[in-house]
């Protein structure tokens, strides 16, 4: 499960909504499990664009399984 700082690529197998062969990568700011589907967040994060400057804020239901994992912001 990603958390706050996290850098994840969004792609079509955490979000049905993504053309396949594209990512959003995107800086986690909040994750909120999804109450009725197991495996479900919402993720609240800022989209990062080329330069890793946020372009813009998204918040999107993601499959946790789906995410690949860019940059974890924490020392575990």
């Amino acid at each position: 499960m990603p958390r706050p700082g996290d850098l994840v690529w969004i792609g079509r197998a955490a979000n049905r909504r993504i053309v396949s062969g594209n990512h959003i990568a995107v800086r986690v700011v909040r994750i909120v499990p999804h109450s009725v589907i197991s495996g479900v967040a919402w993720m609240h994060g800022y989209e990062l664009g080329r330069g890793g400057y946020a372009v813009r804020k998204r918040t999107i239901p993601v499959r946790t399984t789906g995410l690949i994992f860019i940059w974890k912001g924490r020392n575990d």
